[in-house]
């Protein structure tokens, strides 16, 4: 490894490498390093609620089952709720072509919708997307739903999340970090070896 420092300088100009051995996870890590696939699995319920009194998800976890997208039926997973972990999740505007109302906003396409994934809970990440409804230094910029809303509907950027449906499609296995790698470095590298700048 040590041998190929010159090599990779040469092609990236700098000499800050560092290489670390990824080892592959042991089969009780996998099972048991998040506590969502350590649970006997969930009864299915009528909506994704986690019902916690404080939660500010609960009121925007409101998709059907079950939802149309340019033709395609997606299936939201019931047994699941904002407290959820490792999950694909997905925001749909409020605000699409049949809530059209005569003193709303319309999104220029139907059905605006975000899809997100997240290892953290589901009221988690959405405090993330909340936190970035502000103006100050351009904050709004950092999250995709409050770019919509602001570039498309500014009028109720105040609203903040609630200017979205909120779903669950599914769980996903704990999410892995990725790293991108200049195309002309991969060679260089062993499988096993993840390359940080």
């Amino acid at each position: 490894m040590k041998g190929m420092k010159t090599d990779i300088t040469n092609l990236i100009g700098h000499d800050n490498i560092i290489f670390a051995n990824k080892k592959n996870p042991n089969t009780a890590s996998l099972l048991f390093c998040k506590s969502s696939f350590a649970q006997l699995p969930k009864q299915i319920q009528s909506n994704q609620k986690c019902g916690a009194k404080k939660c500010m998800s609960c009121p925007l976890m409101s998709l059907p089952k079950e939802i149309s997208l340019n033709g395609l039926k997606i299936k939201l997973d019931f047994s699941l709720n904002c407290k959820s972990e490792d999950i694909i999740y997905i925001a749909r505007c409020k605000h699409h072509e049949a809530s059209r109302t005569a003193d709303r906003l319309v999104c220029t396409e139907n059905n605006q919708c975000y899809f997100g994934q997240t290892c953290n809970q589901c009221c988690k990440r959405m405090n993330g997307h909340r936190n970035c409804f502000k103006l100050l230094n351009n904050n709004f910029e950092k999250s995709a739903l409050s770019m919509h809303i602001y570039n498309d509907h500014v009028s109720l950027f105040d609203l903040k999340l609630n200017n979205y449906e909120l779903g669950i499609i599914k769980q996903v296995k704990p999410c892995m970090s990725v790293c991108l790698i200049d195309p002309k470095i991969i060679s260089f590298l062993k499988p096993n070896l993840i390359f940080m700048v």
